[in-house]
């Protein structure tokens, strides 16, 4: 464990609990239960982050490879932005959610291209990702998986 990640764990779970290069207990208990999907003969869920909000910073941990004993993290610290925290918690990038946002408002594909700046076929990209990972087949189906519709 670097020194940095040494500090950022102990900032965002309590003080003292990565004695011995331990990971905190909270965090542990998430590995274990991610790991899961690496289980033979299981189709995986995209693997979601595991978000901590301390004050007005948020952690977010992603586990990016796991074997006995060993595990790699990446450590992300950034502002909380609670609009966004709901669809990162769903896997949807920022520009995922920006897009269902304005589907969410009733835009059609074509004014949401307009609005961010994006062609018409980025955003039908996008929905594809929103439609596979939220599980959904429609754009209302997807706004309500999410709460905004």
């Amino acid at each position: 464990m670097t020194p940095w990640a040494r500090n950022v764990l102990e900032e965002f779970f309590s003080a003292g609990s990565t004695r011995d290069d331990r990971l905190p207990d909270t965090l542990s208990r998430w590995i274990r239960e991610e790991e899961k999907q690496f289980a033979p003969n299981r189709i995986p869920r995209p693997l979601v982050p595991l978000l901590v909000l301390r004050g007005d910073s948020r952690l977010s941990v992603r586990l990016l490879m796991s074997q006995p004993s060993q595990h790699l993290l990446l450590l992300q610290v950034s502002r909380h932005d609670p609009e966004h925290t709901k669809s990162e918690a769903l896997g949807l990038t920022r520009r995922e959610a920006e897009v269902l946002a304005w589907v969410a408002k009733g835009k059609t594909n074509e004014q949401i291209g307009l609005i961010l700046g994006i062609s018409v076929r980025t955003v039908q990209k996008h929905l594809e990702h929103v439609f596979s990972k939220l599980g959904v087949e429609t754009r209302t189906a997807a706004a309500a998986a999410t709460g905004l519709a």
